[in-house]
């Protein structure tokens, strides 16, 4: 089983206060070009690091190909 992490940088947004919204913020989707991943050998490290790059204004998901 091969475990990763995917990061990329969460973009900032500035609006009025969730009072004041008029409208919805869209979900942004990043650009494939900017997505980061590195393998890891345990799910335990992959968890450990996908907290660090969270820590450090990234979005951080740990992924699983199930293969055996």
């Amino acid at each position: 089983m091969n475990t990763w992490v995917e990061w990329w940088e969460i973009p900032t947004q500035t609006s009025a206060s969730h009072a004041q919204m008029s409208e919805n913020i869209p979900v942004f989707t990043p650009d494939p070009k900017k997505i980061y991943r590195r393998f890891f050998d345990t799910d335990v490290k992959a968890q450990k690091y996908a907290r660090l790059m969270g820590d450090q204004g990234y979005h951080a998901t740990v992924k699983h190909d199930r293969s055996f």
